[in-house]
């Protein structure tokens, strides 16, 4: 027991008593658009089912001692203005009365809940084991590979707590980010092949032979194994060419999810209208990244 009221009320604002029950009360207007539609129906109906206990029970002490004057009023008046204003936010998403409150209102919620789970995709970790093997995860551009999907689900949830209209304004975001987390892994799976083709040393040792093999005596054989030499030489040139366009073009597309990621952020915390340029340009140069990257990947296979 605390020795006194200082102390119990020290306890109740330390993170995790009750002050963690104050700070969820306290809920401000921003933070219940900030969250996916499911859980704005659940809250809602949670609050209006709070606020109508204690507006009845202030009703019923109201009447019966001073039924001459309505007080209970004014308390319901100020409980409405935070639910009109929640209540305004959920029919900007494009919900009824019958969604929220309705007789199949729980089915729709858990159905829409499951809806925004799917949309949000499997933890990064296992997503990433979809884009790339698990002996590419494990490898040198594996942590490129998991950050893709992480920021490929840090886009898709920040794009589910966008109100409905919003969505309708960035319709090609998510098939773009999609597609370009995929080029990532495909990149990285390119990339992972040609570093056991392609090792350290392999080109100078190349040359090596082939000064080696001019060095001989002049003969049919030695012809022939100097051009067997230089082809080599050339196919593992252009292996390392196309190693390093790769390369630079796995860091753009993980840069480029980055940014979609970030200007993402900065729209839900900015408003569509204010950075809807950065993201629509942000989506036509990913798209224009991933053709890139499938050209370069099908010209990689062209010369393996």
């Amino acid at each position: 027991m605390p020795p006194s009221w200082r102390d119990a009320r020290s306890q109740w604002r330390q993170p995790g008593r009750g002050g963690e029950v104050q700070r969820k009360r306290g809920e401000s207007l921003a933070q219940f658009e900030g969250l996916p539609v499911s859980e704005k129906i659940k809250r809602f109906r949670r609050r209006s089912a709070s606020a109508a206990v204690t507006v009845g029970m202030l009703a019923a002490i109201n009447v019966a001692f001073s039924p001459d004057f309505l007080w209970f009023l004014f308390p319901m008046a100020g409980m409405s203005i935070g639910l009109m204003h929640r209540a305004a936010a959920l029919w900007a998403e494009g919900l009824r009365v019958k969604d929220v409150f309705g007789s199949q209102a729980r089915d729709r919620l858990a159905e829409r809940a499951a809806n925004e789970q799917l949309a949000s995709g499997p933890p990064p970790a296992v997503y990433a084991e979809k884009l790339a093997p698990r002996d590419v995860l494990a490898g040198p551009h594996g942590p490129v590979v998991l950050r893709a999907a992480t920021d490929r689900q840090t886009i898709h949830e920040a794009v589910s707590k966008l109100t409905k209209p919003d969505r309708d304004l960035i319709p090609d975001v998510l098939p773009t980010v999609d597609a370009l987390a995929e080029r990532v892994g495909s990149v990285a799976l390119s990339l992972h092949r040609l570093d056991e083709d392609v090792q350290p040393g392999v080109l100078e040792e190349l040359r090596r032979r082939i000064d080696t093999a001019k060095g001989q005596p002049e003969s049919r054989d030695r012809e022939h194994k100097v051009e067997l030499l230089e082809r080599q030489l050339s196919t593992m040139n252009d292996l390392a060419s196309r190693r390093e366009t790769l390369v630079s073009q796995l860091d753009s597309a993980s840069l480029m999810l980055q940014n979609m990621r970030l200007d993402l952020i900065a729209l839900r915390s900015a408003g569509v209208q204010s950075v809807l340029n950065d993201v629509g340009s942000a989506t036509q140069e990913a798209r224009a990244l991933s053709r890139d990257i499938a050209n370069a990947l099908d010209a990689a296979r062209q010369v393996r």
